[in-house]
């Protein structure tokens, strides 16, 4: 099933059982943002840094 979400229902067990995954997934989730802002706020600052025509900013890619 490549790309397609698959709802899946779990029981009150199971949610508790899991409930520290999907915790965990948030928090790299959180983190890797955060990562990723510090990391394109240091290369701004760089002064090797080429600058695009027309100062805009390049916009991050997934």
């Amino acid at each position: 099933m490549a790309s397609k979400t698959v709802t899946r229902m779990l029981t009150d067990e199971q949610a508790l059982d899991y409930q520290e995954w999907f915790d965990n997934a948030k928090t790299l989730r959180t983190l890797t943002s955060e990562l990723e802002a510090i990391s394109l706020a240091i290369v701004e600052e760089d002064p090797r840094s080429i600058r695009r025509p027309g100062g805009r900013k390049p916009t991050p890619t997934s």
